[in-house]
């Protein structure tokens, strides 16, 4: 029996994705795998397109949905509620221009993934990956030298932070079951450590915390001193192969990292963000998208 649109539909979420356009391709590559002679003129006939290749130049990148298309393809595809939602708010950061409005419809994103989450371990991880400086609070609380009020705290971030936003972040922490108050010793106790994303957190956590780290790391180039940091990179020609072990390589050096930096947080006297980063920069065959990159001199009159 050939798989129908509406099954289909059902069994590949938006949720899954922090792109429309990768979102698009798997649900055309899983439609494909079970039916013979699908084509992206009847996934574009079935998306409430037409009869045309539309499908697939959205797919490409080569066309931007608006919101009217966006609106009657989440119709047809049969997205309700909160996964409607999703699936117009991702197509709206990616449509964006405009960085603050692209942080904000990120920041939308994390907000509809928590209502989906699985579990409440990985609702709980969205929220610490929602801005930089919850887990840099986390972990600043541990310090035996660390002062636990709001304007100690906000003294010792690198990076300024409102006080009203040291205040959310430490109630937050709190609800999340991260720290507990000791009346006693009128110090936070830290209840989970070792920081490290699960893998239905990762991609929608990745578009807004690494966005923001990476920003954070170009600010402290110019903004902290350079003994107090460290910056090394390399451009070299890879195989696919090779690349999946560059990739599995940094990986076992985080989980190494992760490791060496558990222990007694009384010895600890500082936190240190590291950043690691793969991406490719050209290939012997042409990408079907180029990347549009601001230059230094656009805009200028």
């Amino acid at each position: 029996m050939e798989l129908s649109f509406k099954k289909a539909s059902a069994e590949i979420l938006p949720s899954g994705f922090t792109n429309h356009r990768e979102y698009l391709k798997a649900l055309y590559d899983h439609i494909r795998n079970q039916r013979k002679r699908y084509s992206y003129v009847r996934f574009s006939e079935e998306l409430g397109l037409g009869s045309c290749q539309a499908s697939r130049v959205i797919i490409l990148g080569q066309r931007r949905i608006t919101e009217k298309t966006a609106i009657k393809m989440a119709k047809a595809i049969g997205l309700r509620n909160t996964e409607r939602r999703y699936f117009l708010e991702m197509v709206k950061a990616n449509r964006s221009k405009d960085k603050q409005e692209q942080e904000d419809n990120v920041a939308a994103l994390v907000n509809f993934k928590r209502d989906l989450a699985t579990t409440p371990e990985v609702a709980k991880q969205l929220f610490l990956f929602s801005e930089w400086y919850h887990g840099a609070i986390l972990e600043l609380v541990r310090l035996k030298e660390s002062v636990h009020t709001i304007e100690w705290i906000r003294e010792h971030l690198q990076f300024q932070v409102a006080p009203k936003k040291v205040e959310e972040s430490l109630n937050m922490l709190q609800e999340a079951g991260y720290l507990v108050w000791n009346v006693k010793t009128y110090r936070f106790e830290v209840k989970q450590v070792a920081i490290e994303s699960l893998k239905e957190v990762q991609q929608v956590a990745a578009v807004g915390y690494h966005t923001e780290m990476i920003q954070l790391a170009k600010d402290s180039i110019v903004q902290v001193d350079q003994n107090n940091r460290f910056i090394i990179s390399a451009t070299v020609a890879t195989t696919p192969e090779m690349k999946k072990s560059i990739f599995r390589d940094i990986e076992a050096l985080c989980d190494k990292i992760i490791a060496a930096s558990d222990g007694d947080p009384r010895k600890k006297t500082e936190i240190t963000q590291v950043n690691f980063q793969a991406f490719p920069l050209a290939a012997s065959q042409a990408p079907s998208l180029h990347w549009k990159r601001k230059t230094k001199d656009e805009g200028k009159s």
